[in-house]
């Protein structure tokens, strides 16, 4: 027997499998579904809690991608850093080259 949360992660595969049309047109025939034989408030009462439910989603997506974001520019901060560098070091470098040339 399968637990809640294999079932679940089954759901959710499924559904990010589906097309974009196919997604929203699944999404509507649930939502149709759902509110049969409801009455007003059970049907805002249950949209609002879909509602968290997608903003929540929504909320923690944001904020990793955020994340994901500051990582790639912190790191393509490091890498112009360092590249920098590397020109100056070889700047100071052509300049002792230079400087031992000289005749005193």
């Amino acid at each position: 027997m399968m637990s809640n949360n294999n079932v679940f992660k089954e759901i959710e595969m499924a559904l990010l499998k589906l097309n974009a049309y196919e997604f929203t047109l699944f999404a509507s025939l649930i939502g149709f579904l759902i509110c049969d034989g409801l009455n007003y408030n059970e049907q805002q009462s249950l949209g609002n809690f879909f509602e968290m439910l997608g903003q929540t989603a929504l909320t923690i997506g944001a904020q990793n991608q955020n994340l994901d974001d500051n990582d790639v520019n912190t790191q393509n901060n490091y890498d112009s850093l360092i590249l920098l560098l590397k020109n100056k070091i070889d700047n100071i470098d052509n300049i002792v080259a230079e400087i031992k040339n000289m005749k005193l």
